[in-house]
């Protein structure tokens, strides 16, 4: 009987905590990051040509303040680093709701936003030079959807499915003693990735 208790308490506890931690005035820190390795290769007339292994590492930092119980504002800076490049980054203006699953120790959260930055970045992106601008000229749109595990009062587990569109437009020009041209290049490119972290209570 004691032990049926200690776990109601338990429960109890955990509720109140992840409760706490979505209400109006609560602050979150989240640190998220992914890592991995690709190759390519490419098969042409003149035969096939195949890339070596190349290493890329992302990180992501997002602070959030609830504006009201279960509504955030959550900007984010992330960075991406590849050999043999520049690190490129990224800033998103992202809102987000979190709502508790029952009694447990689990939050359901969506979010939303838009942004900038100085190159597209995804992992294949190792021919083109980092940045790809000078100026944060790439839009980003971005959305996820994810969960919320309570580790203690001032921990969260936290796993995103991720979904995020970058654009990217510039222009190029050719002149010659005989006239000049110009034209435009239109880039896109999406993407659906899990990002793994943990949110801190911040006091």
């Amino acid at each position: 009987m004691k032990r049926i208790y200690l776990l109601m308490l338990l429960m109890l506890a955990a509720s109140t905590f992840l409760n706490a931690q979505f209400s109006k005035g609560s602050k979150e820190l989240s640190l998220s990051g992914s890592i991995g390795s690709y190759t390519y290769s490419q098969k042409s007339p003149g035969g096939t040509t195949s890339s070596k292994d190349y290493q890329y590492f992302t990180v992501y930092l997002s602070p959030g303040y609830y504006i009201v119980d279960g509504l955030s504002f959550e900007p984010e800076v992330a960075f991406y680093f590849s050999k043999d490049n520049t690190p490129a980054q990224y800033y998103l203006a992202n809102i987000s709701y979190t709502a508790k699953i029952g009694e447990g120790k689990t939050g359901l959260f969506f979010r939303a936003g838009y942004g900038v930055g100085n190159s597209m970045i995804f992992p294949g992106n190792n021919d083109v030079p980092l940045p790809m601008t000078k100026s944060l000229d790439v839009k980003i749109i971005n959305a996820g959807a994810g969960l919320k595990l309570l580790i203690n009062a001032n921990v969260l587990a936290r796993l995103e499915l991720n979904y995020r569109v970058q654009s990217y437009s510039r222009e190029s020009s050719y002149y010659s003693p005989w006239g000049s041209s110009s034209w435009s290049y239109d880039y896109t490119y999406s993407n659906i990735s899990l990002i793994f972290g943990f949110a801190f209570l911040i006091p």
